[in-house]
This record gives structure tokens, sequence and C-alpha cells, in this order.
């Protein structure tokens, strides 16, 4: 019978304290829980803020890198026998085999700045340089097929039957 009544006691000393200890318990497991959601919130914005320091970083040494060198393309590749090549980004193509990113963003803007008589819009891709002319040949239903010199010998530039005779009046002035 004693038993019993220990077991009846903690019965019924159970009974007013579960809706204490059960407030108690939910309000500990939400403040645990909150601080879990910060703690994790915090270590994520770090390792975003880091990952993306370091990518402000190296993308301002390339910055500083690039405008380093549009500088000295200003000066010397344009008066050097060059082209410019649209794929994404505009390149230009010197003669010394250098392929440098320029800042414009489109052929359009370059046809607009340079000498037209030093420079021809081939096509979408392609504004080349009198002095890379190597020579050219007809291509299939009017186009014409250019050869462009050392380095370019690789590079296919086709010119359309609408801008052939264009591009013979150019290279031949």
């Amino acid at each position: 019978m004693k038993t019993v009544a220990v077991v009846t006691g903690y019965f019924v000393a159970h009974q007013f304290l579960p809706p204490v200890l059960t407030y108690l318990n939910k309000l500990t497991f939400i403040l645990i829980g909150i601080m879990i959601f910060l703690v994790n919130t915090i270590i994520c914005l770090w390792f975003i803020a880091s990952h993306l320091l370091k990518h402000w970083q190296e993308n301002s040494l390339r910055t500083a890198q690039l405008e380093k060198e549009k500088i000295q393309v200003q000066l010397d590749s344009l008066k050097k026998n060059a082209y410019f090549h649209r794929d994404e980004l505009i390149y230009l193509y010197t003669t010394d085999g250098r392929k440098l990113v320029t800042d414009y963003r489109t052929l359009d803007e370059l046809d607009e700045l340079v000498d037209p008589v030093r420079f021809f819009r081939a096509n979408r891709q392609f504004l080349i340089s009198v002095g890379v002319v190597a020579g050219y040949q007809p291509h299939f239903s009017g186009k014409l097929a250019v050869r462009l010199q050392s380095p370019f010998e690789s590079v296919e530039l086709l010119i359309s039957k609408e801008k052939a005779a264009t591009f013979r009046q150019w290279l031949e002035s």
C-alpha cells in the first residue's frame, strides 16, 4: 500500500505541475530554436560576405589590370593592325598575339569611334583593320571569304553579298 501512496502522491503532485512545466518547456524550446536559427543565420551571412569580398577583390585586381592594359591599348594597339571580335564580350586582337577585353557593349559603338578608312564592319561579329586583310576570294552565293594575315590565319571571316562591293571599294582605297 505504501507503493500505491507514492504513486498516488506523484500522480497528485504531477497534476498541478504539468501546465507550468509544459509552458516552460515550450518556451525553452522556442528560445533555443530562435537562438540556433540566429547563430546559423550569422554563420551563413559571414560565409557569404567573405565569399563576396574575395570575389570583389579578385575582380578589382582584374579591373585594375584591364585599366592599365586599356591605356596601353589606346596608345599602342590601334596604331597597329588589329581587329575586334564579338563573342559575349568585345575582344581586341592585336598582331602581337594579344587578346584584350574591351569595355564596349556592341561593335556599333566601336564602328562609330574608329576611322572608317582603316576599319571595316565585316559582319555582326567582326570589325577589321585594313592591315590584317591578306586577301579575299569569292564564296558561295556572292559572299566573300576574307583571309587574314599572321597570326590570324585560322579566323574564318565571311562578308555578306550585300557588303561585298563596299568591302572591295574599302580595300582598294
